[in-house]
C-alpha cells in the first residue's frame, strides 16, 4: 500500500511531481470519519472513544487503498 499519493496536490512550474497536499489515506480516513459521524446512532463519548473511532476510519481507508492499488 503506497501513502505517497496526495489527494489535492499543487503543481509548481519548477517541479515535475506536485507538490503539498494532503496524503490520499488521510483524505479517505476523513471522509470514513464523517460518515461514521453522519450516523445518529454512532456517540464517541471520551477519548478512548474518540481513538477507537479514528483507528476505524483509518482502517477504512487503508482498505480503500489496498483495493485501490489491486492488492486484494
Amino acid at each position: 500500500m503506497s501513502d505517497d499519493q496526495r489527494a489535492f496536490p499543487m503543481y509548481f512550474h519548477s517541479a515535475a511531481s506536485p507538490q503539498g497536499g494532503m496524503s490520499l489515506r488521510d483524505y479517505f480516513a476523513a471522509k470514513a470519519m464523517q460518515g461514521f459521524l453522519s450516523d445518529p446512532n454512532v456517540s464517541v463519548g471520551n477519548d478512548a472513544g474518540a481513538v477507537k473511532l479514528a483507528k476505524s476510519a483509518y482502517g477504512v481507508a487503508d482498505a480503500m487503498l489496498m483495493v485501490r492499488d489491486g492488492d486484494v
